[in-house]
């Protein structure tokens, strides 16, 4: 996909005397690019970012009407499958395919990323991280894709990203009905590829083991784990010596 870019050049003269300078011409030049996915993306981050700092510098009545003008992903969606379609097994398609699964809602949407990726990045080393977005997709037919990089994908990070994000989509969507199929699941992460690094954070080693142990020690009506730390004055504190107590605890932080 390619798209005109216009850009404006001003040509300064500088005044024989004084320090200012005027504008002596002014000229249009306009050019071809080539637009990618993750160009696409790139500008559609920058302006969001850009707005939400504007909201947060407006005041309340102002907040309102710029709630109006939030950019949305859906925005660049059609420009997006026109870059997809044009190049269906880039690795730049990849990038499109993960934000298109993570960002935008519609369902038609979703079903025709899923089957893209499936179709055209089964054997791909760059799957992992669609691989990973696709554990908060809210979509049952998610599954069937995650079992396919499972069990097709020849490259073991895949495969192991796949796998974790199978138990972490059950996690999110099928705790209850599916705790042994978890549980089983990420004790094969952590037994199989706990040297993979994931695709945003740690490695799956690490993670999965962290969300075996919430999942057998923190859940609802389970004995708390003991915990020590200072309050706010400094006084070194545990959680056990409250036991008995109702206790509210609020863990938060700030950067």
């Amino acid at each position: 996909m390619k798209r005109l870019a216009t850009y404006t050049l001003l040509a300064v003269v500088p005044l024989l005397l004084g320090s200012r300078a005027i504008v002596a011409e002014e000229a249009t030049i306009e050019s071809i690019e080539e637009v990618t996915a993750e160009k696409l993306i790139s500008e559609y981050r920058q302006h969001y970012s850009s707005w939400v700092q504007k909201y947060q510098a407006a005041s309340a009545g102002e907040q309102e009407a710029l709630i109006r003008e939030m950019p949305k992903a859906e925005n660049i969606a059609k420009d997006l499958w026109e870059v997809i379609e044009a190049n269906p097994k880039s690795p730049d398609t990849l990038a499109g395919l993960g934000f298109i699964l993570g960002e935008i809602e519609k369902r038609q949407t979703r079903y025709r990323a899923l089957t893209l990726l499936t179709e055209n990045f089964l054997e791909s080393e760059d799957a992992g991280s669609a691989c990973a977005q696709l554990q908060s997709v809210p979509d049952r037919r998610v599954l069937g894709v995650l079992e396919a990089f499972m069990t097709e994908s020849p490259h073991r990070t895949v495969q192991g990203t796949a796998r974790f994000a199978y138990a972490k989509w059950l996690q999110s969507y099928r705790a209850k009905k599916s705790a042994a199929e978890i549980e089983a699941c990420l004790e094969q992460v952590a037994e199989d590829y706990a040297d993979v690094d994931h695709a945003y954070r740690g490695n799956l080693g690490d993670l999965a083991k962290a969300n075996l142990f919430e999942i057998r020690n923190l859940q609802v009506g389970m004995k708390a784990p003991d915990i020590e730390g200072k309050d706010m004055d400094g006084v070194p504190f545990k959680l056990s010596d409250y036991r008995g107590k109702v206790v509210f605890l609020d863990y938060w932080a700030h950067w």
